[in-house]
C-alpha cells in the first residue's frame, strides 16, 4: 500500500512545495515577532499532506504550518498579514498564528498542541454526514 502511494506521488511537485514552504518560512522569520516559531524542517510533512488531499479537503493546521495557506493558494501578502496579525481575523483572536480561509478549506490553527486533531475529526464527521467525499 505504501509503495503505491509513493509511486503516485509527483516528486517534482512535492519538492517544489518543500522549497516554497522553506522560502516562505525564511521570509516570515525575517519580519516575525521574537516569539515566532519557524517551521523549518517540516516541509516534507506539508508537501506529503497536500499531495494526498484534494484542493477542497479540509486542513486543520498546527501553529507551525505557516506555509499551508500560501501553498493552498492564498496570496502571500494575505498570509503574512494574517500570520503577523496586523489585522487579525475574528478566529485568530482566539487561536495561534497562521493562515485560515473558508474559501481554501483551512481552519485557523490553534495554539494548543493536539487540538487540530479534534477539529479534523469534527470536520470529517461533517463531511460524512453531508455524504461528501471530502476528508479532513
Amino acid at each position: 500500500h505504501h509503495e503505491a502511494a509513493l509511486a503516485a506521488l509527483d516528486m517534482r511537485q512535492a519538492y517544489r512545495r518543500m522549497v516554497l514552504a522553506r522560502a516562505f518560512d525564511r521570509r516570515l522569520a525575517r519580519v516575525a515577532p521574537p516569539m515566532f516559531v519557524p517551521s523549518g524542517g517540516d516541509e516534507a510533512i506539508i508537501a506529503a499532506v497536500l499531495a494526498q488531499l484534494k484542493d477542497d479537503d479540509t486542513l486543520c493546521p498546527s501553529q507551525r504550518d505557516h506555509a499551508l495557506g500560501y501553498l493552498r493558494g492564498i496570496e502571500i501578502e494575505e498570509c503574512l498579514r494574517q500570520i503577523l496579525q496586523r489585522s487579525p481575523t475574528a478566529a485568530q483572536l482566539f487561536s495561534g498564528t497562521g493562515t485560515s480561509s473558508l474559501a481554501h478549506a483551512i481552519f485557523p490553527p490553534l495554539e494548543s498542541i493536539g487540538m487540530s486533531l479534534a477539529l479534523a475529526a469534527g470536520a470529517a464527521q461533517a463531511h460524512r454526514l453531508a455524504r461528501s467525499s471530502r476528508v479532513a
